[in-house]
């Protein structure tokens, strides 16, 4: 259960703000990098509170400091940032912004053969749908010191790509194990990083048994390009994706480049020209459109699925 901080609660503002997180998260029970939220009860003591999914890890924050992402290997912190980014790559695509991304709404659930962990991103109190949300009530809404892009900072509209801000430096803690905002007061934070613009340039990897002494130079780029100040210049999810993939396995193919070979080789041979429209039918069609959102996110498992189950061509 999630309650309210304050026993004998009155403040209706927070008991709505619960209510808020109910109803955006509980269609999200499918995504399997998404904290299940299963409904609300009215408890005598606390009020409103939230029946959610049962973690039994640590959230990313506390693993960063008590020592357990530092005995993990490398490979099991890419799994952790490859789920993590499948999480948020899943949120952007159903048109929320979680608003407020950090290791500490990231929990760990431990895998069932003991061995690493899967992460569940969780408190969706200041998310909100971005076709549907009031552009100055989110502007309300409250962040995080250092995890907040600049852009936010000076009262803009939080984004897709103020979230992209915030896991640029969640994925720079979690596979480097360096802690950025350490000692530092909320206004040193806001002065050297939202201000300034300054970014972390220790890329070596602190772990307990390394097989890696410096983060790969596309996981670098990429975590860079996500930080950017001006957030039309940051990384895309799938690029963030696609980079953990290529480093988890060099022979990773694009979800384009899966697709292209898939129309390409299927069609070379044909002696016929159709007109695009009429060469596929209707639910073709339809798993056409879902492969090219699913591009974006660089999802590959359902990319390939999809191109497996259907005989384009």
């Amino acid at each position: 259960l999630k309650c309210p901080r304050v026993p004998t609660l009155i403040d209706c503002d927070i008991e709505d703000a619960i209510i808020h997180e109910i109803f955006l998260s509980r269609p999200l029970s499918h995504i399997p990098n998404v904290l299940i939220v299963y409904g609300g009860i009215r408890l005598p003591t606390y009020g409103m509170s939230i029946v959610m999914e049962f973690v039994d890890g640590p959230s990313l924050a506390k693993a960063l400091y008590d020592g357990t992402i530092l005995n993990l290997t490398f490979e099991e912190r890419l799994d952790i940032a490859l789920g993590v980014c499948k999480g948020l790559g899943e949120l952007h695509l159903a048109g929320i912004v979680h608003r407020d991304f950090k290791p500490a709404n990231v929990l760990l659930k431990k895998v069932s053969n003991g061995h690493g962990y899967i992460p569940k991103i969780a408190d969706f109190g200041v998310s909100f749908l971005i076709q549907t949300a009031s552009a100055t009530a989110v502007q309300k809404l409250g962040g995080t010191v250092g995890y907040d892009a600049p852009e936010v900072a000076d009262g803009n509209t939080p984004s897709f790509q103020s979230d992209i801000y915030a896991l640029s430096f969640t994925l720079y803690e979690l596979l480097t194990v360096q802690h950025p905002f350490m000692g530092l007061k909320d206004t040193q934070i806001i002065t050297k990083y939202t201000i300034k613009g300054e970014r972390p340039k220790d890329w070596s990897i602190l772990a307990n048994n390394p097989t890696a002494n410096i983060l790969p130079g596309m996981l670098k780029d990429v975590i860079e390009k996500g930080w950017l100040p001006t957030s039309e210049d940051r990384a895309s999810i799938g690029e963030i994706i696609y980079a953990i993939r290529k480093t988890i396995s060099s022979d990773y193919k694009s979800c384009a480049r899966k697709l292209w070979e898939h129309f390409y080789y299927s069609n070379k041979n044909s002696s016929y020209q159709y007109d695009f429209i009429d060469k596929y039918n209707t639910f073709e069609l339809l798993a056409i459109q879902e492969i090219i959102k699913r591009l974006v996110i660089e999802d590959s498992e359902a990319v390939q699925l999809l191109l497996n189950n259907y005989a384009w061509g």
